[in-house]
Formats: C-alpha cells, sequence, structure tokens
C-alpha cells in the first residue's frame, strides 16, 4: 500500500504494476484516476490532500503579495501548465490569495486532527 501523488506511482501504473484501490479526495478524481472510487465511496471516512504552495513572507507589501497571486493565477491558466499537469496525471486545482490561506489553515487544522485520531501526535 502505497498514500502517495499519482505522479509519483505514473511509470508503475501506466505498466500495471500497481493498483490504484482508492483517491483520498472528496469528489472522484478524472484523468489517469477517472474511474478510481474514493475512500468514502468505500465507506472509509478520510480524506488527505496533496497540495503545493507558495508562500512569502509575513512582511510581504501588498504590491508585492498582489503580482505574486496575479503571476501565478496567469501561471496556472497557461498552456504549458496545462501539459504539465496532463503528463503528471494531476488536477488543476487552483486556489490564489486569501483562498489558498483559508484553505491551508483548514487543511493545518484537519491533519492535526487526523494525526491525533492515528496516535501520531498528541
Amino acid at each position: 500500500v502505497f498514500p502517495g501523488d499519482v505522479s509519483e506511482v505514473l511509470g508503475q501504473l501506466e505498466a500495471g504494476e500497481v493498483r490504484v484501490l482508492a483517491t483520498l479526495t472528496d469528489e472522484p478524481m478524472g484523468g489517469k484516476l477517472e474511474g478510481v472510487p474514493t475512500a468514502k465511496e468505500q465507506g472509509y471516512d478520510a480524506e488527505w490532500i496533496v497540495f503545493r504552495g507558495f508562500y512569502g513572507p509575513g512582511g510581504m507589501s501588498d504590491d508585492a503579495y498582489n503580482y505574486w497571486v496575479d503571476a501565478l493565477g496567469q501561471m496556472a491558466d497557461s498552456p504549458e501548465w496545462q501539459d504539465q499537469l496532463q503528463q503528471g496525471g494531476l488536477e488543476k486545482i487552483v486556489r490564489l490569495g486569501p483562498d489558498f490561506d483559508a484553505f491551508v489553515r483548514t487543511q493545518i487544522t484537519n491533519f492535526r486532527q487526523l494525526s491525533q485520531d492515528l496516535g501520531l501526535i498528541e
């Protein structure tokens, strides 16, 4: 059993060396994982999101902050980025600015609770 990102096992998946048992997403995925049931669909209340982000210093000016939010939004909409997502078997999920900040804070709370439930932390 390997909990990870599809891009990390894409070669083995395409070669038929591994079988994806479930996604730990709220909704079923498309692309390379189309048709794979979620853990929730199989009766397990489990969700674990692997996300990546760009972070700046706490004292970053509003101008710099807005520059990067805009630049990252443009990058996420670019054909080159779409190609990279497709090659890696990844879904396009973009959260920017305050939306991303709120998302990260929620994920921290969820990860902390899940880690406590699993006995990984007190």
